[in-house]
């Protein structure tokens, strides 16, 4: 076998070459699948060179080879790796090629030597067609989606779009790791169902986990107050953006009571006094303050939130104890809308913020003030030349004075 092995190195053609009818049982297989497959003569000794090292390695025939010793040969070979796993397809129905390293080249190749490259041609027009009615770019999403339907045909082994069902696209799906390669199957399937080939596209089911429910979220908090806070999420009509944000918050408070006060364990144990206190706290509140193990606030963290935002906490707060109050949670120990109300020297601080403008672009966007008459004066520019008067000029100056000293 090494000797067949580096002689066959230095052969020039690999059809024509005589192995004594012991290794030819093993080398005729191969001849026909590249035969069928089209490849060109000088890779085909190559690809028989390889095999030959590997039988006599491995010191069996391809035959016995597992699915494990194939997937090991596929990705040690990486020159004419496509021809390889089209042997490994077609003579020996190798079916785990979403297990294999190198499976974004695979399907496409694959599918055009396997079930015919002008018959794909034909599957990629047609799929193509529908998918650029529908908006798809060429490039990008849709590449992803051809790459599924060769996927999907090479798993039914038949090139034909009419052969396939959900049942299919759905083991297709299983054998593809979490939250990979759904988004294409869906759309492939839609594809399928306008062409009727099923009777109707799947859907993503995805179980978007809860991470309100995490421990090291309500890690230090207590029990009652977390109930209480998640209560209140559940049932507040709020947007879910703002409650998600509340909710934070409202952990982070408890956080800080332990630290102050620990013998309070529950919203309805809180005082006037508290409440105030914990005004005092808001308006100096920074980003990452009593927050929880997990890496949030990572850009604001150390820095003092906006006045805007201390004061969005402060109604918080407010809406946060006046419903649990008026749901009948806790008992009225204060009036939350007097006692959490916005201090005045907040909301002083909430107003505009005005950045600086360079005087050239001030002038330019306030003023209109015309472009430079050399420019205007030459025989490129395609509008009509239009000057302003003095009159005119002097109108727009006094003008825009005018609004500057409104706006101050």
């Amino acid at each position: 076998m090494t000797r067949y092995a580096e002689a066959y190195r230095f052969y020039r053609y690999g059809r024509t070459m005589d192995f004594g009818p012991s290794l030819n049982r093993l080398v005729q297989p191969l001849n026909d699948t590249l035969d069928y497959t089209g490849i060109k003569t000088n890779h085909r000794k190559y690809v028989l060179l390889f095999f030959l090292r590997e039988v006599a390695e491995r010191k069996r025939s391809f035959w016995g080879w597992p699915t494990e010793e194939w997937i090991d040969s596929i990705e040690r070979r990486r020159m004419d790796r496509q021809h390889i796993v089209a042997i490994a397809y077609l003579l020996f129905d190798f079916a785990d090629l979403h297990r294999l390293k190198c499976d974004h080249v695979v399907y496409g190749c694959l599918a055009r030597k396997v079930l015919g490259h002008d018959y794909m041609k034909i599957v990629s027009d047609r799929v193509f067609a529908l998918l650029l009615e529908w908006g798809y770019l060429k490039h990008g999403m849709s590449a992803r989606i051809m790459r599924t339907v060769f996927e999907t045909l090479l798993f039914i082994r038949s090139p034909h779009l009419d052969q396939l069902t959900l049942e299919h696209l759905k083991k297709v799906i299983a054998r593809k790791p979490p939250r990979i390669g759904s988004y294409s199957i869906v759309a492939f399937s839609r594809v399928l169902a306008s062409m009727g080939t099923v009777p109707e596209a799947l859907e993503i089911h995805r179980s978007v986990p809860d991470k309100k429910s995490s421990a090291a979220l309500t890690l230090g908090v207590p029990p009652e107050w977390a109930r209480l806070c998640r209560l209140w999420f559940d049932r507040s009509t709020y947007a879910r953006s703002s409650r998600t944000q509340s909710f934070y918050f409202l952990l982070n408070v408890d956080r800080w009571l332990g630290h102050v006060d620990p013998t309070v364990l529950s919203p309805g144990d809180w005082t006037r006094d508290l409440a105030a206190e914990l005004i005092s706290v808001v308006c100096q509140w920074h980003g990452g303050d009593w927050g929880s193990i997990d890496p949030v606030h990572l850009r604001s963290r150390g820095k003092i939130l906006a006045p805007s935002t201390r004061a969005s906490r402060t109604f918080t707060l407010r809406i946060f104890f006046r419903d649990l109050q008026e749901w009948d949670l806790i008992p009225r120990r204060f009036d939350p809308m007097r006692h959490l109300n916005i201090p005045k020297s907040l909301a002083a601080l909430i107003g505009r913020n005005p950045r600086v403008i360079a005087d050239d672009l001030w002038g330019q966007s306030r003023l209109g003030w015309p472009q430079p008459r050399s420019r205007r004066s030459s025989p490129s520019w395609p509008g009509p030349s239009r000057e302003l008067s003095t009159q005119q000029l002097s109108h727009r100056v006094v003008q825009g004075a005018r609004d500057d000293l409104a706006l101050r």
